[in-house]
């Protein structure tokens, strides 16, 4: 009887033993490596000597720098952006024309192994390149809501300033003023689209299809929503009605129609001709390292990318500049990278150099300026999962605006 016992028992260990390990995988070992420009990467778990424990991934990553034929180790690390990978070994994928090299793979210490010799080297492949194009013209369309957003924020405080203007007489220099501005909501245009031809797909969203086509002999945009997405339509379409919409930086609205017999709902856009915001693409994107038929990836995207424009934004404002001397506007990117920047270049270095739009220094001797540093930031972030919501950044905004009307 006790020898059944004992066996009882054991049974019980084993299966109790067994169970602990596949509830508490071991955490991904990883060679560590990095330069100091490449210091991100020690957010991605703790390090011990020349060994990282990753915190949220099971893929170590390495970078090489081909020098003299050879690849000398640029990166070594924990991966911030991949949360899943094939590959047991480090298997090169070169990148730059051969200039530099990365691999991802799914074993403890695997990233310091690089599979490569310059005999086996294949061409750099063109997906990626593709699957950017295809993403810039989705994005195209997500940077034009992005823009709403930070306008119906401007649009509200217009609105309580015009109010507390009624509450006293208008001197004439405010007269003048306000007929420069009708916050008046603008009439939607009803289109017949008959006379709307649909010529190709430049994009899919998750509640519409974007087509490009012909309108009274010009070439347009057409978001196409499904019947069923009415709601949605209503709301897109109500956004393009606010006040303070018709601005050269906003693709103009041209109205809205509906396909017969209960089809479905058109908005009608002018067509923005340089498809493709590159400069504007998030880090992950770039890189081709992330899933884009994933709404999360596309909304943190979307996120970066206000970042950017609230930049832009900031970097012409008035109040933040000594005298009101506001710097010549510059897109992201500009000073560093010219105007005319490749995909190449920005993956460099927005990247592998983590570097972002420089933000003036006297801000952070500004009331607010320490609140607006961070809040760029905090978008800006290459690691999508530490970037605000969109519904932090509206909350972050209106209190910049509440202690500035303090």
């Amino acid at each position: 009887m006790i020898l059944k016992q004992r066996w009882l028992i054991l049974a019980v260990e084993s299966i109790f033993i067994c169970l602990s390990r596949q509830s508490f995988p071991q955490k991904r070992q990883c060679v560590f490596q990095v330069t100091r420009q490449n210091n991100k990467y020690t957010t991605a778990g703790n390090v011990s000597g020349s060994v990282q424990l990753c915190e949220t991934t099971r893929c170590c990553v390495g970078y090489f720098l081909i020098i003299n034929g050879q690849p000398e180790v640029d990166t070594l690390a924990c991966d911030i952006v991949e949360k899943s990978c094939p590959d047991t070994t480090c298997k090169a994928q070169t990148r730059f024309n051969g200039l530099l090299i990365k691999c991802v793979c799914n074993t403890d210490l695997c990233n310091s192994n690089i599979t490569w010799t310059p005999e086996s080297e294949e061409p750099r492949p063109t997906y990626p390149y593709a699957v950017v194009k295809t993403a810039g013209y989705v994005m195209v369309c997500l940077v034009g809501l992005l823009l709403v957003l930070c306008f119906l924020i401007l649009a509200a405080k217009w609105r309580r300033h015009f109010k507390e203007k009624k509450k006293n007489p208008l001197s004439l220099d405010d007269y003048s003023v306000s007929q420069l501005c009708s916050c008046q909501t603008t009439k939607t245009s009803e289109i017949d689209v008959a006379n709307i031809e649909l010529q190709q797909i430049v994009g899919h969203g998750r509640f519409a299809t974007v087509w490009r086509g012909k309108y009274q002999g010009s070439t347009v945009a057409v978001k196409v929503f499904p019947a069923g997405w009415k709601q949605k339509f209503t709301a897109e379409k109500e956004v393009y009605e606010l006040p303070l919409m018709k601005h050269a930086g906003i693709v103009n609205f041209l109205g809205t129609g509906r396909k017969p017999d209960g089809g479905s709902w058109l908005i009608v856009l002018q067509f923005a001709k340089y498809l493709g915001k590159l400069r504007y693409m998030p880090p992950e994107i770039l890189d081709g390292s992330v899933d884009l038929s994933n709404t999360w990836c596309l909304m943190q995207g979307d996120i970066y990318a206000l970042g950017l424009l609230l930049w832009e934004i900031c970097m012409r404002c008035t109040d933040l500049f000594e005298g009101g001397n506001v710097p010549q506007h510059l897109l992201p990117y500009e000073s560093e990278l010219g105007l005319n920047v490749t995909q190449e270049s920005l993956i460099l270095h927005v990247f592998h150099m983590d570097k972002r739009p420089s933000i003036p220094q006297h801000w952070g001797l500004l009331p607010q300026g320490s609140k607006l540093q961070e809040l760029l930031t905090d978008c800006w972030d290459c690691d999508p999962d530490a970037r605000l919501s969109a519904q932090c950044v509206v909350e972050r905004l209106i209190s910049l605006q509440s202690c500035y009307s303090a």
